[in-house]
Parts: structure tokens; C-alpha cells; sequence
């Protein structure tokens, strides 16, 4: 996974894939695409904070990505929302994830404001 998101950060031609095993069980990773995305905003509320919690980043990347298992031949996809700068260069900030059409799991990196703030 590090590979791709690092072909990611560097706009490399897609697609790129990958091979490893699980459970036994052969699956290919592709880097689909990555496009560079100038800003976005997280906002979720949290149980323990009585105020919404909202960050917002610049400079990022959105990284697609499909994995096949091999076997069954089942595909799935996946989104990475990438940071670019600082302490979040490469880290996803943010997973989009949506199994089949009813089922949406969206996954946000909770960041301190400092760590947000340096990415504005």
C-alpha cells in the first residue's frame, strides 16, 4: 500500500498494481488514478466534544484505488484523500469506502487544529 500511495503522491501514471496474498488467497491492489484536490473540509460530530468538530485541508490528493482477489475474482474500491504537506504528507486524512449501494463508509482522520492549520 505505501508503494502506491507513494506513486500516488508523485502523480505517477496510473494504472499501477501490485500483488500480495491474504488468507491464503492471491489480490491485486491497482492504483486506478490520483487527481490533486485544492481543498477540502471534514465535519463530524463527535461524542465527546459538544461542538462540531470541523478541519479543513489544502493541497491534497484523491487516490482510487480497486483490489481484486484473484481466486473469486471480486473486485472492491477504495478512495484515499491525501495529504501533501508536513506531518500529513501521505496520510490519508480521509477513506471513502462504499461495498455496494446502500452501504457508504466515509473514515476521517481526527488531526489536531495545529496539524490542520499548517496544511491552510
Amino acid at each position: 500500500m505505501a508503494d502506491l500511495i507513494g506513486a500516488a503522491m508523485r502523480q505517477h501514471a496510473a494504472p499501477l498494481s501490485l500483488c500480495y496474498l491474504y488468507k491464503g488467497e492471491q489480490h491485486q491492489l491497482k492504483l486506478e488514478g490520483a487527481t490533486a484536490d485544492p481543498a477540502e473540509s471534514v465535519r463530524l460530530s463527535l461524542r465527546q466534544e459538544p461542538h462540531d468538530y470541523v478541519r479543513n485541508y489544502r493541497d491534497l490528493i484523491l487516490a482510487r484505488f480497486e483490489d481484486e482477489n484473484r481466486t473469486n475474482q471480486k473486485k472492491s474500491n477504495f478512495e484515499l484523500l491525501l495529504g501533501t504537506r508536513g506531518e500529513l504528507r501521505g496520510v490519508p486524512v480521509q477513506i471513502r469506502y462504499q461495498p455496494n449501494w446502500w452501504f457508504d463508509v466515509i473514515l476521517n482522520l481526527k488531526t489536531s487544529e495545529t496539524v490542520a492549520e499548517k496544511q491552510e
